[in-house]
């Protein structure tokens, strides 16, 4: 790489602008009034071509150069649909963060339980499965120089493997690894492992250093290859900068107000404690930046207010230091570089607001890197329906924006705005904005992104590339996947422009097999998108297929008769897992009370996620009359309050992973008299 020398220069920001008084910040280094230094003595920031670990590449950017021009024709599916759109037999759901990685020739997938999976690029194949003492629950690394597959399983041993085969080359103990991704710097694989953040050489696995923390590491490690450093976030919410040569630590900071949760396990958090679990540090080396992204509480997606200008949402930043979600760092010192205007966003439901989507770091051929996220900033109704595809600005090169402020980009879609409360996770490859949220995958291009575009009223423009929905009936089922468009799931009214269906009427699959996660990843080739359900698609450039058709014949269970129906089971709430399908009488007293403007959910557990729940969707409403009480947000003023004893009827269901009763009707659901 060439040698190009480059001054940008930001404001120092203080640190009571950026947190707030009492907010307490360690580091090792004073903050500059230049924050940016010249990083381009040895060499220039270059994009990753292909996806070969967690987040595409070392400085985990989610992005990559190589993109497939459309159109695009369905390849194959693993672990999805069989030939006639149905569900595979012996499917199973994936963990959380996986995303499939690519190299000479195969597709890994770390698939929990079943261990570490290889498959054909070209058919999606089973080529070699390995399973081990423990589960695989991160994705793994694929070493280009030696054919090798890096991969951790959750009992703390690290496997280096015959990419070709799956047989072991080395294992090294680590105890404490497993839960998040190895992170394969040349020869070097660095690890989390409890407290701890451990080089190995990459080859051999043999120890080279340990750097301690502290506390639990609660992220991957990112990399800056300019500096040759490492950046993780830990449970006590410091964020470590640590030399990637000798395991020193260069700097320490905790750059929020907020306070770690009791409980690391806990899903609802109270409005003052935050996390870095389930989220990784993104270096943007071109800026001397990394950016983290902070868990925050389920209120948050009410706090944040209306605002169509930075300067709105600045403003709230600046006196809500609690309510910034995206830290952005001085590589060299942890100091603050500026305020970012990104407000808190995920997909939860009711009192659980989970780790959002990563921001993407776009590098140009010229070197220079563009940060793209999914942004807050609206009038339209409520905190709910104020999400956006847009870029947070990184420097001052653009007329009228500085550094922290975001650019709107419009979605080409049936409406232009994204639920805060679904934020869909990001990647990129070239111009290729991509989403996966929990029922569809989003595609768009970036048209015009020259200024004065980018503000609320005159956002960037886009153009439709495919979607992906889980399941769809619409029409007739063809062997491509293929519709032409509006694009509709099973059982949910919002239209996507075009493209492809996974399952042929199989309905909300995602619940059965919830997995929080849905993601794009481009490689090789291949447009692979990884469902919330655990099916991995891969897609190519070429025509859809749109024939021949095929009859769909899966035998659809009939419903029970009213007779069969009074030959019901009888459960209490927290029996009824196993009895998902059947016909049951769920008896229990209501925990809590939530209204989230599609559904009343009446929950007998706090929290309710993993725990069966009982669902008055929006089109039902008008059967209960006025005193079901539809008011959003957490309300007893209606027909159902929290303490009250329930028996519910119905057919259990999956939501999301856990048993549900949808109910349609009052006649459905009795109170009881205590």
């Amino acid at each position: 790489m060439g040698a190009k020398n480059r001054h940008l220069r930001r404001p120092a920001v203080s640190l009571a602008a950026v947190l707030g008084l009492g907010c307490l910040l360690t580091a090792i280094a004073e903050q500059p009034q230049v924050i940016f230094q010249d990083r381009f003595e040895t060499g220039r920031v270059v994009a990753a071509t292909s996806w070969t670990q967690h987040a595409a590449d070392a400085g985990r950017s989610s992005y990559v150069s190589q993109f497939v021009p459309t159109p695009w024709r369905w390849k194959w599916a693993w672990n999805g649909p069989d030939a006639i759109g149905a569900i595979v037999p012996g499917k199973t759901s994936l963990p959380r963060n996986v995303q499939p990685i690519t190299g000479s020739g195969r597709v890994y997938v770390a698939a929990g339980s079943a261990g570490l999976i290889a498959l054909d690029q070209d058919d999606g194949s089973e080529l070699w499965r390995r399973s081990f003492d423990g589960p695989v629950q991160t994705t793994p690394a694929w070493d280009p120089a030696s054919d090798a597959v890096l991969a951790i399983s959750l009992d703390g041993q690290v496997y280096r493997l015959n990419a070709a085969s799956g047989a072991t080359l080395a294992v090294a103990n680590v105890p404490g690894a497993g839960a998040t991704p190895p992170l394969l710097v040349d020869e070097r694989l660095f690890v989390a492992a409890g407290s701890e953040l451990v080089a190995l050489a990459a080859t051999s696995l043999d120890e080279i250093w340990r750097h301690e923390t502290g506390s639990n590491v609660e992220t991957a490690a990112a990399y800056s290859v300019l500096a040759d450093r490492l950046v993780i976030g830990t449970a006590d919410l410091y964020i470590h900068a640590v030399d990637a040569a000798d395991g020193s630590g260069v700097w320490r900071v905790k750059p929020t107000p907020r306070v770690p949760p009791l409980d690391p396990d806990q899903l609802v958090y109270a409005g003052n404690e935050a996390s870095y679990r389930h989220g990784w540090p993104v270096v943007a080396d071109a800026h001397g930046l990394v950016l983290i992204k902070l868990r925050l509480d389920w209120q948050t997606m009410w706090s944040f207010g209306e605002h169509v200008t930075n300067e709105s949402i600045r403003q709230f930043m600046l006196g809500n230091p609690d309510q910034q979600a995206l830290m952005v760092l001085d590589l060299d010192t942890g100091q603050p570089a500026f305020v970012a205007n990104i407000a808190h966003g995920g997909y939860g439901n009711g009192d659980y607001m989970p780790m959002g989507p990563q921001p993407v770091i776009r590098t140009t051929a010229d070197g220079n890197q563009r940060a793209f996220m999914i942004i807050r900033g609206s009038d339209l109704y409520d905190g709910r329906w104020d999400s956006h595809f847009g870029e947070l600005v990184l420097d001052d090169n653009l007329p009228d924006w500085t550094p922290g402020d975001v650019r709107w980009i419009s979605y080409p879609g049936s409406v232009d705005y994204l639920l805060t409360d679904e934020q869909p996770n990001l990647s990129m490859a070239g111009n290729h904005l991509l989403g996966g949220h929990w029922m569809a995958g989003y595609a768009i291009e970036l048209d015009d992104q020259t200024p004065p575009l980018g503000s609320y009223s005159a956002p960037i423009t886009s153009t439709a590339l495919p979607h992906i929905v889980t399941s769809s009936n619409r029409g007739q089922y063809n062997l491509g996947h293929w519709d032409p468009g509006p694009l509709v799931q099973d059982d949910d009214a919002r239209e996507f422009p075009f493209g492809f269906y996974i399952y042929w009427d199989q309905g909300a699959v995602y619940d059965q097999y919830w997995s929080e996660y849905a993601s794009w990843v481009v490689s090789d080739g291949l447009v692979l998108f990884r469902s919330t359900d655990g099916a991995l698609v891969a897609l190519e450039h070429g025509e859809p297929v749109i024939g021949p058709t095929q009859e769909h014949l899966q035998a659809i269970a009939p419903l029970p008769t009213s007779e069969q129906e009074r030959a019901h089971l009888v459960l209490r709430h927290d029996q009824t897992r196993t009895a998902v399908g059947q016909y049951a009488e769920v008896h229990g007293r209501i925990r809590s009370v939530f209204n989230n403007g599609k559904a009343v959910q009446l929950a007998f557990a706090e929290p309710h996620r993993g725990h069966f729940k009982i669902l008055i969707e929006r089109q039902h409403w008008p059967s209960f009359g006025p005193a079901l009480g539809t008011e959003m947000g957490w309300s007893s003023a209606g027909m159902f309050a929290p303490g009250q004893r329930v028996a519910v009827t119905g057919r259990l269901n999956w939501y999301q992973g856990d048993p549900v009763i949808r109910a349609s009707s009052a006649d459905q659901i009795h109170i009881h008299a205590d």
